[in-house]
């Protein structure tokens, strides 16, 4: 099996620690809905890509589906064909080693 690229933890993180949304709190579940204006979307794309170390090719649909942690944990699975994995799945990972 493939290890992930990124969890959805991480996701999360990306969001909260670059404050890329002022008013999200640690709260954020992975099914919060999102509303990223055009520059926000653009601006996590970036980081996410440099977390990624990767491209993330998108299609015009595509960009509607960064409306949850959950929904952008699944369109990098299906575009880059590798599982984003939930935190629980990481520290299950981590203590198995």
């Amino acid at each position: 099996m493939r290890e992930p690229l990124i969890g959805l933890e991480e996701i999360r993180e990306l969001l909260l620690d670059n404050q890329l949304y002022v008013v999200l709190s640690e709260e954020l579940s992975y099914d919060t809905p999102l509303a990223m204006d055009s520059l926000s979307l653009l601006w996590f794309l970036e980081k996410l890509e440099q977390r990624l170390h990767q491209r993330l090719t998108l299609e015009e649909g595509d960009y509607e589906r960064f409306d949850t942690i959950a929904s952008i944990g699944q369109l990098i699975e299906e575009r880059m064909g590798v599982a984003c994995q939930t935190a629980g799945d990481s520290a299950e990972r981590s203590e198995g080693r």
